[in-house]
């Protein structure tokens, strides 16, 4: 009995110091992890600059009383609402990325596969928010197939296509539930956080830039110096302007005014920033006076030289007028059209065919097309048309788009406002190759707003647009006068 106590007071002495090593390990741990949990910088995975409160809110719950008359799946379900919160301010805040900060979860069905977001989940809200290398969070729209109509939730998945670019490290927000045993699992309530690392070497093939649309200045120099210079720190590498540099037709003194305000000047600057050298100029309606002397003031070729550009050609005739260039994988023209659509010319409609049609030769991937009138109107102040149809551009115009695969986007002034419309056959009946227009026709001349019915997206503001391209990828980016934040972004993929 003596040896059997002995044994027993041993092993109770062996357990008590399993128990006190055990929890001075667990102790350990915890303060390792407590005082570092912050401290996972040494690659930049860890961007702690601020946290940001927005993304760690309370989801408030509603009752979707008639969610049994689309899934039959139980009446009454309660799922999480971030009606009330969004969209969340995030333009505003810096934040901290780390795969293990509490206001973010794991990512739940998400896959990020050359830039396309596929999410799959019982239900999912079609707004979510990406940061590239840790820059403001930008907003992006999940496609697919809504709860009801009008609801801002998906049911079963949706997709995104993300402009990401391939070197960096990326983040990506998502927010969804999961209907599991007729109860709703919305991943801890919160955002879920998906980490995205990419190359660290870009493209090759420059295939990889930015450029700037705008257009529509005429006598507010002022506002156009400002947005300059503000567009400036964005490190373009050239600009393309869709036309109206003056108000009263071509002048000299009136063009040097432009040039000033292009470069800067009229708004502080001791010395030009450098966007004239830079950018590629179409005419508009007030610009078309005095050929010969606009003619004389522009050299498009040079400047497509001094960038870098490559195969430039112009229309025989019209000389810094009517002009292509290609640069990286993209494949740029610019159209002397005095006006709106109308005024695209059938001469113009065959140069332009047969200068996409070496472009696809070439093996481009993207044209990039800018004149002045749009080719669909928007806006109330020059388009007559309030439907969704109507108001048609002449169709050799779009015979040459449809025969063209190339073709990704067009630019265009003339209408004061900055507008997006995706123009596909249920808006243009003929069109069989659906593309993007983009309207950026107020760097000072505007602010006028478009019709609903006509536009996908409106700005009204005086602003200017970037466009990042990514080899297949585009990113579309409008900006507003006096302010850094991106007031909207579009993104889409050849």
């Amino acid at each position: 009995m003596k040896k059997e106590r002995e044994l027993n007071d041993k092993n109770k002495s062996i357990i008590s110091i399993f128990v006190i090593v055990a929890v001075v390990v667990i102790l350990f741990v915890y303060l390792f992890f407590s005082t570092n949990l912050f401290n996972f910088d040494a690659e930049g995975m860890a961007r702690i600059k601020k946290v940001d409160e927005g993304l760690n809110v309370e989801i408030p719950n509603v009752v979707i009383e008639d969610y049994e008359d689309v899934n039959n799946k139980g009446e009454g379900i309660v799922i999480p609402s971030i009606l009330d919160i969004s969209p969340i301010d995030l333009q505003n805040y810096d934040f901290i990325a780390h795969p293990l900060y509490p206001a973010f979860a794991e990512p739940h069905s998400t896959s990020i596969n050359n830039n396309l977001l596929r999410v799959s989940d019982t239900i999912i809200y079609n707004t979510g928010y990406y940061s590239i290398n840790g820059s403001a969070w930008q907003t992006y729209t999940l496609q697919g197939n809504p709860y009801t109509t009008g609801s801002p939730w998906l049911l079963d998945g949706g997709t995104s296509n993300l402009n990401l670019p391939s070197q960096g490290t990326h983040y990506v927000l998502v927010y969804s539930c999961s209907l599991v045993n007729n109860a709703w699992d919305c991943h801890e309530n919160k955002w879920q956080l998906n980490i995205i690392s990419g190359s660290s070497t870009p493209p090759s093939g420059g295939s990889s830039f930015k450029f700037v649309a705008w257009g529509d200045t005429k006598t507010a120099r002022s506002i156009l110096s400002q947005i300059s210079d503000e567009a400036v720190l964005l490190d373009p590498v050239f600009t393309i302007y869709a036309g109206d540099l003056e108000s009263n037709g071509f002048t000299t003194s009136g063009m040097n005014l432009w040039k000033d305000a292009m470069n800067g000047e009229l708004t502080g600057d001791s010395s030009p920033n450098g966007m004239f050298d830079k950018t590629f100029s179409i005419r508009g309606n007030h610009d078309g006076s005095n050929t010969a002397g606009w003619q004389s003031y522009f050299d498009f070729r040079q400047m497509a030289n001094s960038i870098g550009a490559t195969n430039y050609a112009e229309m025989s005739g019209s000389s810094d007028l009517t002009y292509s260039f290609d640069y990286g994988n993209s494949h740029f023209v610019g159209v002397d059209v005095l006006g709106d659509v109308s005024y695209f010319s059938s001469v113009e409609s065959i140069w332009l065919s047969d200068d996409l049609d070496a472009a696809e030769n070439r093996g481009l991937t993207h044209a990039f097309i800018f004149f002045h009138g749009p080719i669909y109107c928007v806006d109330y102040g020059h388009c007559s048309c309030s439907t969704r149809l109507g108001c048609n551009p002449p169709q050799r115009l779009i015979d040459v788009i449809n025969a063209h695969p190339i073709v990704s986007a067009t630019f265009h002034g003339h209408e004061h406002t900055y507008a997006y419309t995706y123009l596909d056959n249920t808006r243009i009946p003929s069109i069989t190759h659906p593309f993007h227009q983009i309207i950026a026709g107020d760097a000072g001349a505007g602010s006028s707003s478009c019709n609903s019915n006509r536009c996908d997206y409106n700005m009204v503001s005086h602003g200017f647009v970037t466009v990042d391209v990514d080899q297949n990828n585009v990113l579309v980016t409008w900006y507003k006068q006096g302010s850094t934040s991106a007031q909207h972004t579009l993104s889409f993929t050849k």
